[in-house]
């Protein structure tokens, strides 16, 4: 079997996180080795931040008093710990090159981590995730699947080697940002890859309003796409397409890290019977859950 790339989920963030987490540890290694633009660097972010014990009389001015105290006394804790930084490294105190120095550190741990747990999940777990979410279902083969917000064909792929008489048809707008070189031509190379031609095919058209008739489709699968869409009332209106477009009988199964306990409620307004939430599931990052239910 040839390997199909499905590409890397939201790949500016996973960049972002490394750009992060290597800034932090080479100022780490900059202090240490107490390299002057580094120091110099430092102790400007310290005096910047320290002007944070000042902020109680900005929530004043402002009339912002909602949880004055509890806020007050943690914008002061932060400046006065930012001043005494400031001033240690001024005097060049060995505690303040310690402090920098771990604070850093642990900086670039909590940026390369998420970054690599998410490049394992891209890669490895979201694969694995996929063959868990289409065992969820028994299947006979013949079956009209649709997967909203099909990417580069994860889900799509999936569910098409399931079938036997069947057709699976992915549905999406490749939002470049969303997953890295998303587009129709990568998901159809995808496909011809894994010899599903005859299976599978791809159409271009958004979760809120899909380009399909009512009750067509006996499985809706969506995998890591409704969080993208902006408003609560959106992802409601794509919820209420899936619904329409799926067959009495018909299953639905969407997997998401965000808003699955809003989709869960409005699957069960919109009339589907055993609606199910999963627990966490960890084997991507970020960790997502489940929602199924049945038309």
């Amino acid at each position: 079997m040839r390997f199909l790339s499905y590409g890397l989920d939201a790949p500016k963030i996973i960049g972002y996180l490394f750009v992060g987490g290597l800034l932090c540890a080479t100022l780490s290694v900059g202090i240490y080795l107490q390299w002057p633009p580094v120091l110099l660097i430092m102790k400007g972010w310290f005096l910047f931040d320290s002007f944070k014990i000042f902020y109680p009389f900005y929530f004043l001015i402002k009339r912002d008093t909602a949880n004055f105290w509890r806020r007050s006394f943690l914008k002061i804790c932060q400046g006065g710990f930012a001043l005494v930084m400031f001033v240690g490294l001024y005097q060049q105190q060995i505690y303040a090159y310690l402090v920098a120095q771990v604070l850093l550190i642990g900086f670039s741990v909590a940026f390369l981590v998420p970054a690599l747990l998410m490049i394992w999940s891209s890669l490895v777990g979201k694969r694995l995730l996929r063959d868990r979410l289409l065992n969820l279902m028994s299947w006979q083969g013949n079956e009209k699947v649709l997967d909203v917000g099909c990417g580069r064909g994860l889900m799509l792929i999936g569910a098409a080697r399931k079938l036997t008489s069947g057709k699976a048809v992915g549905v999406d707008v490749w939002q470049k940002g969303d997953l890295s070189s998303n587009s129709r031509s990568a998901v159809v190379a995808n496909i011809e890859k894994a010899g599903l031609a005859h299976k599978a095919e791809v159409v271009d058209g958004d979760a809120r309003s899909l380009p399909f008739t009512d009750s067509f489709f006996d499985v809706v699968l969506s995998n890591f796409v409704l969080h993208n869409i902006p408003t609560e009332v959106e992802r409601e209106q794509a919820l209420r397409e899936v619904v329409r477009v799926l067959k009495p009988g018909g299953t639905v199964l969407i997997n998401d890290f965000q808003y699955t306990d809003q989709y869960a409620a409005v699957l069960k307004k919109l009339g589907l019977k055993e609606v199910r939430r999963s627990r966490l599931q960890w084997l991507v990052f970020p960790p997502a859950r489940w929602v199924i239910g049945r038309k």
